[in-house]
């Protein structure tokens, strides 16, 4: 997960490309359908540009934390 260099490519990373936030980032590999098809294509495109790639268990665990929040 890396864009060549050493830098480890991050969601922010692929926000700033994309020109969306963050939080539509994490949406757009959590499958949720509140982001346009229009940006998440954008999204995708700049991911494989730089070649972001989510790690195996990262969405998995991003749905673990939204549980637990609500539960407080």
């Amino acid at each position: 997960m890396s864009n060549g260099s050493n830098k480890k490519v991050t969601a922010t990373d692929v926000a700033r490309l994309a020109g969306v936030s963050q939080s539509s980032v994490s949406r757009a590999f959590s499958k949720s359908s509140s982001v346009s098809k229009t940006k998440k294509a954008r999204i995708l495109e700049a991911a494989e540009k730089l070649g972001y790639q989510l790690m195996p268990l990262q969405g998995d665990l991003l749905r673990i934390n939204q549980e637990s929040l609500e539960l407080l």
